[in-house]
């Protein structure tokens, strides 16, 4: 699924505005996730907005045609139609011929520069069709019965998080199933956040993506079926009961780099590599990443072991060096880089920003992959194939799915090639 730019066009009858309430120029339309554009404007009419009639329902699948003589207006579609007439405010739905229903418009279809325009709500939902306004966006959407919603919320503005949303929305697309993902942003406000997810209850959400703990919690809190993105620590944010049994209706992907994942990278990067001493600088979370790394590690067949880093890191470093020995900073100083380089240690850093200060490699969360696995796990779920989010485990990214930053200049030091 795309992210849509909607155009400035107007429905406004749609959702029974005014035209004080809103001009024609500002308010946008979608079918079924692609924006419907008019080569005769809107135009406004005791009050309603009205709309050509044709592009909206060809955009749906509809066919339309134009009798004449009796001025009669018919939208076919697979054999149900819809029937109205210029300047009546009665109008019609007709299957096998015979009239199954019938309703009455607030204002009478009119012809205008050969186009007949019309207020649309009641015949698109004639058709079945779910017709929603979004406010914040000023904008119409009108989607197919058999359309999946989702809602994306992320807890603030960051281009990470725009990158896994992509990445959500492409799995989908690739998915083959008819989805339409509307996006929101809290900003960095956890009021916010949890107001667009009250919003998404209401609009009858099938599933909401949410990137930031704050939008998860939010999202949690609404009781709808959740998945999870930017989270590093679920269980301790009291988001689910463990990651193997989430439990509940939620699950999603950490955004935390898998270490077996991270040692395979470390590995590939360093040939006849034996050993890895993993230094932590006394963080409650990297103490936790520290042991799960050197567990990681003696997993992968090395030898390893944790190092609190003391007052003169530097020292500790030269002392690691050994033939066949590596070293995993989860947290370091410049001076403990430099002293790893000078004694021509391998270093591997949790985070890039060590690599750019001179570690030689890192491998982290890649947020479009991240994204795209998390809509894999929607798929899923949306399918079928599991009772609920809640009974697939937490997942982390494996390790060609990581973002692997290498510092060109260490590697060249220590004689390591970075075509791997």
């Amino acid at each position: 699924m795309k992210k849509i730019k909607l155009v400035s066009i107007a429905l406004a009858a749609l959702v029974g505005l005014s035209a004080a309430a809103a001009e024609a120029a500002d308010i946008g339309v979608t079918v079924n996730g692609d924006a419907v554009y008019f080569d005769q404007p809107p135009v406004a009419l005791d009050g309603r907005t009205l709309v050509p009639i044709r592009a909206v329902f060809e955009a749906m699948g509809c066919q339309v045609s134009y009798e004449a003589a009796s001025q009669q207006v018919t939208i076919d579609k697979g054999g149900e139609q819809v029937v109205c007439w210029l300047g009546n405010d009665r109008y019609e739905k007709r299957v096998g011929g015979a009239v199954a229903a019938s309703g009455q418009f607030d204002v009478v279809p009119q012809a205008i520069n050969g186009r007949t325009l019309v207020p649309v709500r009641a015949l698109s939902e004639a058709f079945g069709c779910d017709v929603e306004w979004d406010g914040d966006s000023n904008s119409v959407i009108i989607n197919d019965a058999d359309t999946v919603k989702i809602g994306v919320i992320s807890a603030a503005d960051h281009p990470a998080l725009d990158q896994a949303s992509i990445g959500f929305a492409d799995a989908l697309k690739d998915s083959g199933l008819k989805v339409y993902i509307e996006e929101k942003c809290g900003y960095g406000n956890g009021s916010v956040c949890a107001s667009i997810a009250q919003n998404f209850k209401d609009d009858g959400k099938d599933l909401v993506f949410a990137l930031g703990t704050a939008a998860v919690t939010a999202a949690n809190y609404s009781g709808q079926p959740v998945l999870f993105g930017a989270v590093s620590q679920p269980v301790e944010a009291g988001l689910v009961a463990s990651e193997a049994a989430p439990g509940g209706n939620v699950s999603g992907v950490k955004d935390v780099a898998d270490p077996a994942g991270e040692i395979e990278t470390l590995k590939n990067m360093v040939p006849g590599l034996k050993a890895v001493t993993v230094i932590c600088d006394g963080d409650m979370q990297l103490d936790r990443l520290a042991e799960a790394v050197s567990n990681a590690a003696k997993a992968a067949g090395l030898e390893s072991d944790i190092v609190a880093a003391s007052a003169d890191g530097a020292a500790q470093v030269r002392a690691c060096a050994g033939e066949g020995r590596a070293i995993y900073f989860a947290g370091a100083t410049e001076e403990m880089i430099a002293a790893a380089n000078a004694a021509k240690i391998p270093t591997m850093a949790f985070n890039e920003s060590l690599v750019e200060r001179g570690a030689l490699v890192s491998a982290t969360v890649n947020y479009y992959n991240l994204g795209y696995r998390a809509g894999r796990m929607a798929v899923r779920y949306l399918k079928g194939e599991v009772a609920s989010l809640g009974a697939m485990p937490v997942e982390s990214l494996s390790a060609d799915e990581l973002t692997v930053s290498v510092n060109p200049n260490t590697a060249a030091l220590l004689g390591i090639s970075i075509e791997f």
